[in-house]
């Protein structure tokens, strides 16, 4: 859902930094560190393709009907995976200057904030999230049941596929940092 993905890009970079461990405390940049490029490997290699594919599959859906897909220019797609990029360096830096500052507590305080953001948005939309379809069949009020839509294994299998190299790259993370 690309209005919740800059958020959630933000999230996943704050929590990563926290799983990092107290090994990323001694590195001087959180940028320059490997916690943090094998993060930033684990988004670009498996959490933005299998993002993306839906956005090629159901673009209306995929902005919750917040616009027309059709009508959004190549320009701005091109914004927003920068800022997606972008959010998840500055999630991953704001956790990592807070573990190095020794407030922990700030980082976590920062990740529920977001959280707690992004599902109060989700919440109020809930009604675009479990529809499928075009703009159009959307206002209509002729799109689909989520559940009928045959979108529910796609997402089980992306998910599976996410969250499998998420365990890699934490324990390839978690090694380096020696936690």
């Amino acid at each position: 859902m690309l209005p919740i993905d800059i958020p959630l890009a933000l999230a996943l970079g704050a929590a990563l930094a926290l799983i990092a461990g107290r090994g990323i405390w001694f590195e001087r940049s959180g940028l320059q560190s490997r916690p943090f490029g094998i993060a930033f490997l684990w988004l670009a290699v498996a959490f933005y393709p299998a993002n993306r594919s839906f956005f090629y599959a159901y673009p209306d859906w995929q902005w919750m009907y917040l616009v027309r897909a059709a009508d959004v220019h190549f320009a701005w797609m091109f914004l927003y995976d920068v800022g997606f990029f972008a959010a998840f360096a500055l999630g991953f830096l704001v956790s990592h200057e807070a573990v190095r500052s020794g407030r922990p507590a700030a980082a976590y305080i920062f990740l529920g904030v977001v959280a707690a953001a992004i599902g109060a948005f989700l919440v109020a939309h809930r009604d675009r999230l479990l529809r499928v379809g075009t703009y159009d069949e959307f206002f209509a009020g002729t799109g689909r049941d989520l559940h009928a839509s045959g979108l529910i294994p796609w997402l089980v299998a992306a998910g599976a596929v996410v969250l499998g190299t998420m365990g890699m790259a934490i324990r390839g993370m978690r090694r380096q940092t020696g936690v």
